[in-house]
This record gives structure tokens, C-alpha cells and sequence, in this order.
């Protein structure tokens, strides 16, 4: 696998790590990151931007066999008419993943381009985050038909943003998170097939989770292909 980051060297070795001891797989990584991979979106303040899916799906035809992984410190959005809420923390576009550091780094879960948590938290955040990512691509969904659609909904408009499916075990590392913290009740919630739910923060699903990250049923469906094994030139 190769990871490819925005200066982001210690994040790219805690990520390699955590994805060897998790899948079992090496990576390679790499200090490029094309600057047309994001567009900045208007009417937003900081570093927001809005992942390009066309240069994406480029980038996976330019790498063709080799499963990626980007490290990015912007903090990125969902789509082009994007709310102010319609940021995520990562995403995963099959053999192609994005992981954004840029929320992981603070207390609450706001944009930062300062670490302001202990190294030991931050880490963990991202390695958890990692490997959900890489978690949508290796599960193989014909083995895990207990992923239901995932939703962000605002409490206030009743908006809807699309997170794709995610395991209903609220104990393993595929559960959907929306937040680095819980988001409070009148803000929004977690819409998982039929159910409310509002215990989709980062910190509080990483204290409750199983020894080994996975529940049963999502382990039994991991299938790691040649793309992540493989370094194919």
C-alpha cells in the first residue's frame, strides 16, 4: 500500500504501523500529494476544501494495482453545495482512502493546525481512523450484509448527509463516527438504517471498543487483496 501525505511524515509511520499490525500488509510512503486534489470551497473560512472525486478516480487508474491511502492536514468536505456541517474526517473511495488530521488534533474536534491533545491521543485517533478507512475497501460486502446506510442528520434542518454503510455494533471500529466528541442532541445525531442513535463520537467509541477493533462478523468479512499486498510498478 502507499501512503501519500502533506508533510505529515510521524502521522504517515503511525498510520503504516497501525495498518500492519491490523491487516498485516507493508506500506510505502510518500511526501506528495497533487495540490489539484482539493478545490477550496467559497464562503468558507480556514482550510476547507472539497475532495476532488475526478482527480481520485485519476489517481486510482495513474496506480492502477496499488491500493493509497492521503494524509491531509486541510480540512475537507463532503460535495460542492456543502453545508457547514458537511465536513468528514475521512473517506473512502474503494482501493483509494483520505484521512484528514486537521480535527483529530484538537480537544473538541474543531480545525487546527496545532496538536493541542497528548501524542498518545492523537495517535490513537488517527490509527482508528485509518483503519476504518481501510476497513470499507478490504470488508468484503457480500460477508457483511449487517452494514446498514449511515447518516448525518441535522437537528435543526433535518438535513441529511450520506456516510455510506457502517457496522451496527457500536463497539467495533467500523461503526460510523461523526464527531471527534458526541454531538449534542439539539445538534444532530447518527442515523443508522431505522435508528437515532447519539453515541457517534471518536473519543467515546475508542474507550468502548472490543481488544482487537472488530466485532465478529466484521472480521470474519476482511479479505485483504493483492492491491494492498502487493507493490505493483
Amino acid at each position: 500500500m502507499l501512503i501519500l501525505h502533506e508533510n505529515l511524515e510521524q502521522e504517515a509511520r503511525v498510520v503504516a504501523k497501525a495498518l500492519k499490525k491490523t491487516y498485516g500488509f507493508n506500506s510505502d510512503f510518500f511526501n506528495e500529494v497533487g495540490l489539484e486534489m482539493f478545490t477550496r470551497l467559497p464562503n468558507f473560512s480556514g482550510d476547507s476544501y472539497l475532495v476532488n472525486g475526478f482527480i481520485m478516480n485519476q489517481l486510482m487508474n495513474t496506480l492502477k494495482d496499488n491500493a493509497f491511502m492521503i494524509l491531509t492536514a486541510k480540512d475537507i468536505y463532503g460535495n460542492v453545495q456543502s453545508q457547514k456541517d458537511d465536513w468528514v474526517l475521512g473517506g473512502s473511495y474503494g482501493s483509494g482512502s483520505i484521512c484528514s488530521v486537521s480535527r483529530l488534533r484538537g480537544l473538541n474536534g474543531e480545525p487546527s493546525r496545532d496538536i493541542g491533545v497528548n501524542t498518545r491521543k492523537y495517535n490513537r485517533r488517527l490509527e482508528t481512523l485509518a483503519i476504518h478507512e481501510v476497513g470499507h475497501d478490504v470488508i468484503g460486502k457480500t460477508k457483511a450484509p449487517h452494514l446498514k446506510p449511515a447518516f448525518w442528520v441535522n437537528a435543526e434542518s433535518g438535513y441529511k448527509m450520506g456516510l455510506g454503510p457502517h457496522c451496527d455494533d457500536n463497539r467495533c471500529v467500523m461503526y460510523e463516527v461523526v464527531d471527534v466528541k458526541t454531538t449534542p442532541a439539539e445538534e444532530g445525531w447518527l442515523l443508522l438504517g431505522d435508528e437515532k442513535l447519539f453515541d457517534a463520537g471518536l473519543d467515546e467509541c475508542m474507550k468502548r471498543q472490543y481488544k482487537d477493533l472488530f466485532c465478529g462478523r466484521c472480521k470474519s468479512a476482511i479479505n485483504v487483496g493483492r492491491k494492498y499486498t502487493d507493490r505493483v510498478e
